[in-house]
C-alpha cells in the first residue's frame, strides 16, 4: 500500500471511528451531508471496523473538538473526514481557548443546574477549574449543596489536566448543553397558569400535588409554589380591582377569612368598602370568636379563586422564558 492510499484509509478509518461513537441520529444527519460517494466509503470503512479501543475514540474524539493547530499535509485531506470535522464542530457550542466551556458564560441558572444535576463531581471540578473563577462561581451557585462540597475537594486533588480530557469533556457537555436549550421552554404565563390552578386547591391538596412534582421537577415545583395566589394578593389590587373581586365574593365569605387576616389586609379591604357595608363587615368580625380553621379556609378559597377567575394574580415566578 503506497503512501497515498495509507492517508486516505487512515483518514477513512478515523472518519469511521468517529462515526461508531456518536449517537445515530447524530451520525446520521452528518453522513446526510457528505456526497454519495464520500457516503458510501465512510459506511464501508465503519463495516471493517473489528473494534475501537477507549484510547482510539479518546484520541479522535479530541482531534474533532478543538482546533490542534497542526494542518492537514496538502493532498492528503479527505473530503468526508472533512466534512464530517466541520459537521462535529457545529454539533457543539463555540468554546475559546482560554475557556473551553464558554458556552456556559451566558447560560442561565436554570440550564446550568440542569446541565450539573447527573454530572460526576469529578467532571464539574475539571470544568469548573478550566473556567475563569467569575464565572465558575456562578456556575457553582447552582450546584446543591452536598455535591458543591464535594466538587471543591476533587478541585484540590485534581491532577494535571490534559488537553484530550479537556476536548472530550467539551464534547459531550456541549451535546448536552445544546439538547438542553433546545427544549420547550416554560414561559411566565404557563407557570403562573398552572399555579392558579392549584391555588383554586384546598391546603392539603396543594401541599401533595407540589410534593409530587418535586420530585420530578423541583426547580418547576419551587417556582410553582411561589407563584401561588394567597390572600397577600389582596395587596396588590388597585381601586377598581378590590371593587369589583367584593362584588365577585359572596359577602358571608369575607368575615372568616379576614378575622385571623395581618392588619394591612383587613385595612386593604375596609378602605374600599362603603360606609354601610363597612360597618357589617365590622360588627360580623367582632362577633366570630373560636373560628372553624375548616370553615376560615375554605372562605379565603372562594376569595382566591374569585382572585384568579378575574385574572388579578400577577406573575411572580423567576422561571426563565425559553
Amino acid at each position: 500500500m503506497n503512501n497515498t492510499n495509507l492517508a486516505h484509509y487512515s483518514s477513512l478509518h478515523e472518519a469511521a471511528v468517529v462515526l461508531k461513537s456518536l449517537p445515530k441520529k447524530q451520525a446520521a444527519k452528518i453522513l446526510s451531508r457528505l456526497q454519495p460517494r464520500d457516503m458510501q466509503q465512510v459506511l464501508d470503512a465503519v463495516k471493517e471496523l473489528d473494534g475501537v479501543t477507549a484510547e482510539q475514540l479518546y484520541e479522535l474524539t479530541g482531534k474533532l473538538s478543538i482546533e490542534s493547530g497542526t494542518p492537514i499535509p496538502e493532498g492528503k485531506s479527505f473530503s468526508a473526514k472533512a466534512s464530517i470535522k466541520r459537521e462535529f464542530s457545529r454539533s457543539i457550542p463555540s468554546a475559546g481557548r482560554s475557556n473551553p466551556f464558554g458556552f456556559l458564560n451566558e447560560a442561565t441558572p436554570e440550564l446550568r443546574r440542569s446541565l450539573f444535576r447527573d454530572e460526576h463531581p469529578q467532571n464539574i471540578a475539571i470544568v469548573l477549574s478550566s473556567m475563569p473563577p467569575s464565572i465558575a462561581s456562578r456556575c457553582m451557585e447552582v450546584i446543591e449543596p452536598v455535591t458543591r462540597t464535594t466538587v471543591l475537594k476533587r478541585i484540590c486533588e485534581l491532577d494535571e489536566i490534559t488537553a484530550e480530557e479537556i476536548a472530550q469533556l467539551n464534547y459531550e457537555l456541549g451535546v448536552r448543553f445544546k439538547k438542553l436549550s433546545q427544549q420547550p421552554g416554560k414561559s411566565k404565563s404557563n407557570v403562573q397558569r398552572a399555579a392558579n390552578l392549584i391555588s383554586c386547591l384546598d391546603p392539603e391538596q396543594q401541599e401533595m400535588t407540589l410534593a409530587m412534582l418535586e420530585q420530578t421537577e423541583p426547580e418547576l415545583a419551587e417556582s410553582m409554589s411561589t407563584s401561588l395566589a394567597t390572600m397577600d394578593d389582596l395587596l396588590q389590587l388597585d381601586d377598581e380591582q378590590m371593587r369589583a373581586l367584593l362584588r365577585k365574593v359572596n359577602t358571608s365569605y369575607w368575615a372568616p377569612a379576614l378575622k385571623n387576616a395581618s392588619l394591612q389586609i383587613q385595612r386593604s379591604v375596609f378602605e374600599r368598602l362603603a360606609e354601610r357595608p363597612k360597618e357589617i363587615l365590622s360588627r360580623e368580625m367582632a362577633e366570630l370568636h373560636a373560628i372553624d380553621p375548616r370553615v376560615e379556609q375554605f372562605s379565603r378559597s372562594e376569595i382566591i379563586a374569585a382572585l384568579v377567575d378575574l385574572k388579578f394574580v400577577g406573575s411572580k415566578t423567576d422561571l426563565p422564558v425559553a
